[in-house]
């Protein structure tokens, strides 16, 4: 499964995430629900960073762009 690029995606995820919530450890839903848990757990990871790095971006010193990361 790939990465979650979009909030789209994020929102779309933890929807099925709440639609598999009750599933079965080591079951295909269950297995579902853990990748996707990780994904989620990734994203918000990410998210996080960026709105790091954005709040600190204008403090003089501390000179970087985004697609420099």
């Amino acid at each position: 499964m790939k990465r979650i690029e979009t909030e789209d995606e994020y929102q779309t995820i933890l929807t099925r995430i709440t639609e598999l919530w009750e599933a079965k450890p080591n079951t295909t839903n269950g297995d579902e629900l853990d990748k996707l848990a990780d994904l989620v757990v990734e994203f918000e990871e990410d998210m996080e960073l960026i709105r790091l790095v954005e709040s600190r971006k204008d403090q003089p010193e501390i000179a970087v762009e985004l697609h420099d990361l």
